[in-house]
């Protein structure tokens, strides 16, 4: 089963997410601390990551996707609010 990491700080918006996700058989799994979130995705245990770039907190996230030595062994898709 495709085990889906949601990192987000929008606890609504993650809900919403997991929802629509699980309701179409995905496993999902949702963080809404960034560090929790991070050590997530680094784990190995997803499938794939969809990550809110625009937390503060995830700055360690963006310079982790850029080290080869750190990177997340599954495929991950950013978003992030346009205001």
């Amino acid at each position: 089963m495709t085990r889906i990491l949601l990192i987000d700080d929008d606890a609504a918006l993650t809900s919403l997410l997991r929802d629509y996700l699980e309701n179409d058989g995905f496993s999902v799994r949702v963080e809404n601390a960034a560090a929790r979130g991070i050590e997530a995705a680094l784990s190995g245990e997803v499938s794939v990551a969809v990550v809110d770039v625009m937390m503060p907190q995830l700055k360690r996230f963006r310079s982790a996707a850029q080290d080869p030595r750190r990177r997340a062994s599954c495929p991950s898709s950013c978003d992030g609010a346009w205001r």
